[in-house]
């Protein structure tokens, strides 16, 4: 990305791979949390998920098409305000085993009876054929309950995240969407859930977590709410994950920028050395006095480099 900031013409990258796995920000962190937080370094950049791929099949598409800019403006990230939004999503993809079936009050079910209605039509159009009525009928219940069921798996990770978010957030008003995500925009099989804390300043911070064979929907939805509240408790204008992704936009930036944050993370240190290394940049990290001294917040600061696009 910041190479494209810095070309001659309008870029579109095409990246192919996995979009929700362990070890690295989903691609809706990159969406919902990264975006609009990168962009006030003066640039923008579109988005478009047009497949998610799970492990281990991968196969997942994002477009991302920006246009360059002359140079990045410097950004301070220093107040965190109070927290005015949380919401979040909660999906499922592919063909995940049916445990159970309980109808939700209120649940959509348009997509059971579409299965249903095929069946009745096959049935109609074949009379006499016993055996072939029962077997369709048979697949398309099946098939309509794991609809059911994978929707119902994303309702427990999102009922399971609001009442531990609920623990230390009474007044606030939680909205975690429970998506199921159509076979034709995702590849393999896959779950689970960002959440993420706007605050009156326009700071973002987020939670995740994914599901696997084996781990229980409510744990799901339970470490990501933890993750969260453990990055609204330090204090800091930005989570874990937004750290070191910031670094290399302050460090190509003209002028001073200033971000407060929860402890260092080794991804931010290494971020920061090599930076250092690239650029005519300086960085320096301070414990903040503005703070509670209990809690574990930090300035990173830094003496942009100033990058000019030579081709404006």
């Amino acid at each position: 990305m910041p190479c494209v900031l810095f070309a001659a013409s309008p870029s579109e990258l095409h990246l192919k791979g996995g979009t929700n796995a362990e070890m690295a920000p989903q691609i809706d962190y990159t969406v919902m949390v990264f975006k609009p937080i990168v962009e006030k370094f003066n640039f923008t950049f579109n988005c478009d998920i047009k497949k998610r791929g799970y492990y281990p099949q991968g196969g997942g598409e994002v477009v991302v098409q920006m246009s360059p800019v002359k140079e990045l403006s410097p950004i301070n990230l220093t107040e965190r305000g109070t927290v005015t939004k949380i919401h979040g999503r909660a999906f499922v993809a592919g063909a995940l085993p049916i445990k159970s079936f309980t109808l939700l009050n209120g649940f959509d079910v348009t997509g059971c009876r579409v299965e249903i209605w095929a069946a009745l039509k096959c049935i109609a159009a074949e009379p006499g054929n016993e055996n072939g009525i029962l077997d369709t009928l048979h697949m398309a219940v099946q098939k309509s309950l794991a609809h059911i069921e994978r929707y119902l798996l994303a309702k427990d990770m999102a009922a399971a995240a609001v009442r531990c978010i609920r623990k230390e957030i009474r007044d606030l008003y939680i909205n975690i969407q429970s998506v199921r995500e159509p076979d034709n925009h995702a590849v393999g099989t896959g779950s689970g859930i960002i959440i993420v804390a706007e605050t009156s300043t326009g700071c973002l911070l987020a939670g995740s977590s994914l599901g696997k064979r084996g781990k229980n929907p409510d744990k799901v939805g339970i470490e990501a709410a933890e993750i969260l509240l453990k990055n609204l408790k330090h204090g800091g204008t930005v989570d874990d994950s937004l750290q070191d992704q910031l670094i290399i936009f302050m460090a190509l930036a003209k002028g001073v920028s200033r971000v407060k944050s929860g402890p260092i993370t080794l991804h931010t240190q290494t971020a920061i050395h090599f930076a250092e290394q690239l650029t005519k940049a300086k960085f320096t990290v301070t414990k903040s006095e503005e703070d509670d001294p209990s809690k574990d917040t930090y300035i990173i600061e830094c003496q942009g480099m100033g990058m000019i696009n030579s081709n404006f």
